[in-house]
């Protein structure tokens, strides 16, 4: 079984951090994790590039030790 989210290169950590601190300042200590999801998605006929969410507590627990490593 493969996995449906993969983790990003360095360089979309790079380009994810950089519009955090120069567009979004009050975020500056929050916790991004950005995954490319293998799935193609679409709503309404147009493609989707991308999402955000917030994390719930389940998901937050399996991240918890990633993010303190950070």
């Amino acid at each position: 079984m493969t996995n449906r989210y993969e983790e990003v290169d360095e360089s979309v950590d790079d380009i994810l951090n950089n519009v955090q601190v120069n567009n979004f300042p009050e975020l500056r200590n929050a916790f991004i994790k950005a995954l490319f999801d293998t799935k193609r998605r679409s709503k309404g006929g147009v493609i989707v590039l991308g999402r955000i969410m917030k994390p719930n507590d389940f998901i937050r627990h399996f991240t918890k030790a990633e993010a303190a490593s950070e």
